[in-house]
């Protein structure tokens, strides 16, 4: 595909002496964002300004405040997911330490399982016109060609970002994702958002109703000179900004994992807050405008303020997505497993690591020895070794008491084997689910519905996850009505080179998901199309139709996964056939209707035969009547 012509060129002769933004005309091209959307920041006064700056980051200090406890108990059952080695000195140094990666395993299984079924095809979305002209259905073929070869192969990649959401949906039980235009790389960029990085006050329950949240751009000093000098941020002395404060939860992450924060230099990040929120542009001012906001976090530096609407039809813009594991009805911020498994996964470690402190003390020597052994120095001794004892010793063993400790206590393994159950029954993580094998003793069918059982208690969360996903990708059909091109030539593989406008996408049209969120596996998906045509084939009518059949066995090779060219160099193969057999039918039927003519015409000649038969004896008759008369 075609990219957009928007780069820099490269023939143009920079003079790097001059300030940045008088050069601005002659060696960056000017963002969309700074021609669709006004930045209201140019025509407000300083003390606007500094009133503004001051809102926008004492409100987003008192979000973070309301979310504390939150990103607490987020580090906490981060420290069990990460799996981390701790070094524990009780009941004694260097005790046992274990983390069980039962938080872990859960997270891992449902995003790979919610995952299995996100794309269909060459298709991830469905997009459909709600007129049903001609011209309409050529230009959702057109959108929807386009839109789905951005998803698969544009940066970054829909099912690698994707996979971030899913893993951090089942583990804090939210995740949100932003839709904007990249100015650097000039494209519509759908990216998961950091946790640490979007800040929503802990009791708002929705993005549309919410006054206030934000997201912190992690942004170094050359992009933002280059924002500015694309017209995106107003002018402002980069100089002043300080680099952006390491937040403690990624430090404390990255820690755990082996990584040091590293040094201040020109690639630091800045602290800019991106607020989504209303404010009073004047000071006096009645009544408070939707915008977003753009400030440095140190200095107060407002660099930005845009409408939150579309520049052409006024209608609220939305660049942020929510998705939710296992909503809250206080908070937008949902439910995840590190919340559900926290006390059972650490209470299982416990149990785990009082076993093997228990197997410790159960298989190790130690006790007591009387000074009056007749042993100094150390007290410890070799295989095949033995020690010299000082003086007269009537009977050693009277002078060593050996300390014995029971084996580990059956009841902590059970306690472990209680939990480890309920674990299971709360995650789903079973033997079948896993693609292990069941107990001996379980028969298939049982096997089957448990499987079953299973996958129906995520369809819910796989459901709210499709819905957010849908409003994503309406999100990005709104930007993609504002920056895309005028026009511009698309190639995509198979298709004809069409040309796609910005105003394609201010069409009405329905964009939904391809894949099925009551489907979880393959497997099902396969048992469907397996069931679709015995049905074709047992009903009395259907069976008798080589399209019906050809239908049904086209969609379970489609559910089996085999190759589209397969499937198509098969369906030639079968309408061949068909065509073989409508021919050869066809003469079959000329032959019996041959046949059944030859059969009337024999008939009717025998017929006419046995009738001048007849007529001849009747007139033989008649004549030797008439010869008796006579004489």
């Amino acid at each position: 595909m075609q990219a957009p012509n928007q780069s820099i060129n490269p023939e143009q002769n920079i003079n790097y002496e001059e300030d940045v933004y008088t050069q601005k005309e002659k060696d960056v091209a000017e963002s969309p964002e700074s021609l669709f959307f006004e930045n209201l920041a140019e025509k407000l006064s300083e003390d606007d300004l500094k009133r503004i700056g001051s809102e926008i980051v004492e409100g987003y200090e008192t979000d973070l405040e309301s979310i504390s406890e939150l990103k607490e108990m987020r580090d906490s059952y981060n420290k069990l997911f990460d799996l981390n080695h701790e070094q524990k000195n009780f009941p004694w140094e260097n005790a046992a330490s274990i983390k069980l990666p039962t938080l872990t395993k859960a997270c891992i299984q449902f995003a790979s399982r919610s995952g299995i079924n996100s794309e269909s095809g060459n298709e991830i979305a469905k997009i459909d016109p709600v007129s049903s002209d001609e011209e309409s259905f050529l230009r959702a073929k057109n959108v929807s060609a386009y839109f789905n070869y951005k998803l698969k192969y544009s940066k970054p990649n829909h099912y690698l970002s994707h996979r971030q959401t899913r893993m951090q949906l089942a583990r804090d039980g939210y995740a949100f994702r932003k839709v904007y235009w990249d100015s650097i790389n000039k494209s519509v960029v759908s990216e998961h958002i950091l946790p640490e990085d979007f800040v929503i006050n802990y009791w708002a329950t929705s993005l549309e109703t919410c006054y206030r949240y934000t997201h912190v751009l992690k942004l170094n000093e050359n992009e933002i000179k280059i924002k500015m000098a694309q017209g995106v941020y107003r002018k402002a002395d980069v100089s002043l900004f300080q680099n952006k404060n390491i937040d403690e939860e990624t430090s404390e992450s990255k820690s755990r994992l082996g990584q040091n924060v590293p040094e201040d230099d020109f690639t630091s990040y800045k602290d800019i807050l991106e607020c989504h929120t209303y404010i009073y542009l004047n000071e006096g001012d009645d009544l408070r405008i939707p915008v977003i906001a753009t400030v440095e976090k140190n200095s107060l530096e407002v660099l930005r303020i845009v409408r939150r609407s579309h520049p052409e039809t006024g209608k609220p813009l939305h660049y942020f997505s929510n998705y939710t594991f296992i909503p809250n009805d206080k908070s937008i911020y949902g439910y995840g497993f590190g919340h559900l498994l926290f006390n059972l996964v650490s209470s299982m470690n416990s149990t785990t690591n009082m076993l093997m402190n228990s197997g410790t003390l159960s298989t190790t020597v130690t006790g007591i020895v009387s000074k009056h052994a007749g042993l100094k120095g150390a007290k410890t001794m070799k295989m095949g070794e033995f020690i010299e004892a000082e003086g007269r010793v009537d009977d050693l063993d009277k002078h060593f008491k050996q300390l014995s400790f029971p084996a580990p206590s059956s009841v902590l393994l059970n306690l472990l084997q209680y939990l480890g159950n309920l674990t299971d029954q709360l995650t789903t993580v079973t033997e079948i689910m896993s693609g292990g094998q069941p107990r001996s003793d379980t028969t298939a069918t049982a096997a089957s519905i448990a499987q079953s059982e299973s996958i129906k208690l995520f369809t819910d969360i796989q459901k709210s996850y499709h819905l957010s996903l849908g409003e994503e990708f309406q999100n990005m059909k709104s930007l993609y009505s504002i920056f895309l091109d005028e026009s511009q030539t698309v190639d995509v593989l198979g298709m004809t080179p069409f040309t796609i406008t910005r105003d394609d996408f201010k069409a009405n049209l329905t964009i939904q998901l391809v894949a099925d969120p009551n489907v979880l596996n393959r497997r099902e998906n396969i048992q469907r199309a397996e069931y679709l045509l015995n049905l074709i084939k047992q009903d009395r009518f259907l069976s008798q139709s080589p399209q019906a059949i050809l239908l049904g066995t086209e969609n379970l090779l489609q559910q089996m996964g085999t190759n589209p060219k397969d499937i198509d160099r098969l369906k030639s193969i079968y309408e061949q056939s068909i065509q073989m057999m409508q021919i050869q039918q066809q003469q079959a039927l000329q032959m019996q209707q041959q046949q059944i003519l030859n059969q009337d015409m024999a008939k009717m000649q025998d017929e006419q035969r046995q009738n001048l038969e007849k007529d001849l004896a009747v007139v033989e008759q008649n004549e030797t009547k008439e010869v008796n008369n006579n004489e």
